[in-house]
């Protein structure tokens, strides 16, 4: 259709016809729609907005008349659902974060993007209040500046999301970043942060060794942390703390940490490796099962009858031979149950 008839459609007296109108007309002519007079109409046309994925410039241009005219629509529906695109230029997104509704600038704060915004907005935001900040801080396109400034803020629950947030591997401001950090990293009381920073998977080699040098709450998240190399897990894996250097051994899978694992003075390590995958771990497993502590032994006696009840094969049942064997009169008695155990080894259990 002609563009004039698209705008003689779009002021049609039927709401009905506008509205079906709407779902068909391409994005060029979706401006026709933006002063229609039902606030019906104008919602549906802000949800056609772009969100949740951030877009080039030359794309977001295409949306600038419709979101320069529904950043001021009287509802404020329309504007909260179009302060939460992704296609907000500076004008629109400096004009949403002085909206007098907080329901608009609370969907601005959690969700709210364009390419290349400014500054100002995300401050303008900040400076209302806990709520807006906590919003800001988990919204991912806030700027890394914004962010790191919100990682001092007054409230734990601000700071804590705002390091969640931070892409370390990407921040270009390392004189501001290193700064904060030494802040975290001295003050005793910032425990919630530095957990947070432990959790963050795109931490950086840089922080990996203060981190390491933390509490154990800390290096215990640390230890679950997949952007970790071999030897930051290996150093984990020496931790005075046997909780730690046993989540370590959890998340390890080469050779050389297991072989560490399996060393362990402590059982709480060598039982967790009791249960991991792998054939260097199956080969282990064997040894594990004439370990001198009862806590290793019960631990391959569980992972192999509760996780790998339905398996079977040649180290299983020599491992189950070897259990079946073992001091502990609870452990032989379990292997009874098993199926994959030999009938002869069964029939020497019926005279135990």
């Amino acid at each position: 259709l002609a563009d004039s008839v698209f705008r003689h459609l779009a002021s049609d007296p039927s709401p009905d016809v506008r509205r079906t109108l709407l779902d068909r007309v391409r994005l060029k002519h979706l401006h026709f729609f933006t002063s229609d007079p039902d606030e019906s109409i104008r919602l549906a046309l802000a949800e056609k907005l772009p969100r949740g994925y951030s877009y080039e410039s030359n794309h977001v241009a295409r949306w600038d008349a419709v979101t320069e005219t529904l950043s001021r629509d009287p509802d404020e529906r329309v504007r909260a659902s179009v302060a939460s695109s992704s296609c907000l230029t500076a004008n629109t997104h400096m004009t949403l974060a002085s909206d007098p509704s907080s329901l608009v600038r609370k969907s601005l704060a959690e969700s709210g993007s364009g390419p290349d915004l400014p500054q100002a907005g995300w401050r303008k935001l900040i400076s209302g209040g806990d709520v807006l900040c906590r919003l800001v801080a988990q919204n991912t396109n806030c700027p890394a500046s914004v962010r790191l400034d919100l990682s001092s803020h007054s409230n734990s629950e601000v700071r804590t999301m705002a390091w969640g947030n931070l892409h370390f591997a990407d921040c270009q401001l390392k004189d501001k970043l290193a700064g904060k950090l030494d802040i975290v990293f001295s003050d005793s009381a910032l425990e919630p942060e530095r957990l947070t920073i432990a959790g963050n998977q795109t931490i950086t080699p840089a922080v990996i060794p203060r981190l390491l040098q933390c509490e154990a709450s800390v290096t215990r998240v640390l230890a679950k942390n997949p952007n970790l190399q071999e030897e930051d897990r290996a150093a984990l894996l020496q931790s005075d703390d046997p909780e730690t250097a046993a989540i370590a051994v959890r998340h390890s899978f080469s050779a050389k940490l297991l072989n560490q694992g399996f060393s362990h003075s402590n059982p709480k390590v060598r039982a967790a490796l009791a249960g991991m995958t792998g054939q260097h771990a199956t080969t282990l497993r064997l040894e594990l099962a004439v370990d001198p502590s009862a806590e290793v032994r019960e631990a391959v006696r569980k992972y192999l009858m509760d996780k790998l009840s339905g398996y079977d094969g040649c180290n299983i049942r020599e491992t189950l031979r070897i259990l079946s064997h073992d001091p502990l009169a609870k452990i032989r008695a379990a292997l009874v149950w098993d199926r994959r155990l030999p009938m002869s080894e069964l029939t020497r259990l019926g005279d135990d």
